[in-house]
């Protein structure tokens, strides 16, 4: 029995070791730039909206959006603002931001998008 105990942690042990993790925030179709580094971003605009697209993770095993996370958190920050009775299709004079917190044996990863909800 000893020995089965012995063999199951060096199993148990060397899995753990070699697991791994990897992800995917997602592809960016258009992404807008100011080179221009002293202008600033209106963040006081009625147009602002902001959506997320989070991964949760229990022990070794995640849920939640684990691939094209930046278009799921676009088209979040998009339905949010078309909930707020605003129009638009795209946004500009975005900021992307990866927030994460943990305790123990969870953790949480949001990658939150902000920006003016526009037209195309």
């Amino acid at each position: 029995m000893k020995k089965s105990f012995i063999l199951t942690t060096v199993v148990l042990a060397t899995v753990v070791g070699l697991s791994g993790c990897m992800s995917h925030s997602g592809k960016m179709v258009m992404a807008p730039i100011q080179i221009d580094d002293n202008a600033k971003i209106d963040t006081s605009s009625k147009q602002r909206v902001s959506g997320e697209s989070c991964r949760s993770r229990i022990f070794m095993f995640p849920w939640g959006e684990s691939q094209d996370r930046v278009n799921f958190a676009i088209k979040d920050a998009i339905a949010n603002g078309h909930k707020k009775g605003l129009k638009g299709d795209t946004l500009v004079n975005t900021t992307v931001e990866i927030t994460s917190t943990g305790m123990m044996m969870y953790s949480k990863n949001c990658l939150v998008v902000e920006g003016n909800l526009t037209f195309k």
